[in-house]
């Protein structure tokens, strides 16, 4: 049974904790945004450029959050779902030439030409990555929010009032626990689909 932890509240927003009764969601690409068809390939920040819409272009520099583990996804055959990627140096890719497609694919909201995140908030120097729009609920996109090491507070607050400002929703996932911010019609959501055993992203 999902066990459900008021965190804080303010009119319709609510920061809850929901603990699926199944460990973590695995991030599936069709349900995620990934190439699947009809949608267009995802961006490669690292391969050929193209013009910024809200900033100067960003690199991954040496960020490598998405390699640590945190994201639960299948890359390759040797990469075991949900654990730091054995090619990772912590600060790059080993085999970046020869990375596998699900990586080629993969963009964070931070990375994303379009991106309304600040700078300053790259993954691992938030300790948060942001999977944008995964999902929506009543026509409202719905962002992942998974936690990659210490999650900066200032951040987390940054979010919750771009959240609110943009009639956003998101999912922050932590150490097994799905949080949601959002009207308590969409915990109650949340919550009946975890305790079905259902993916939410």
């Amino acid at each position: 049974m999902a066990t459900i932890v008021e965190l804080s509240g303010g009119g319709s927003a609510d920061m809850t904790i929901v603990q699926p009764k199944q460990g973590p969601q695995r991030l599936d690409k069709n349900e995620a945004g990934g190439h699947a068809a009809g949608k267009s390939k995802p961006y490669d920040p690292r391969g050929r450029r193209r013009p910024s819409m809200g900033h100067a272009q960003r690199s991954c520099g040496s960020c490598a959050a998405c390699c640590g583990g945190w994201l639960h996804l299948v890359v390759g055959e040797l990469i075991v779902d949900g654990a730091p990627c054995p090619h990772s140096t912590g600060h790059a890719c080993g085999i970046y030439d020869r990375r596998p497609t699900t990586c080629r694919d993969f963009a964070c909201a931070w990375l994303k030409p379009e991106s309304p995140l600040p700078g300053g908030f790259r993954p691992d120097k938030v300790g948060v990555i942001v999977l944008d729009h995964r999902l929506t609920w009543r026509d409202l996109p719905v962002d992942v929010l998974v936690v990659a090491g210490t999650p900066s507070e200032n951040f987390i607050s940054w979010y919750k009032k771009y959240a609110l400002k943009g009639q956003r929703l998101f999912l922050l996932q932590q150490n097994g626990l799905c949080s949601t911010f959002g009207p308590v019609e969409f915990l109650a959501e949340i919550s009946a689909r975890l305790e079905r055993g259902e993916r939410l992203y």
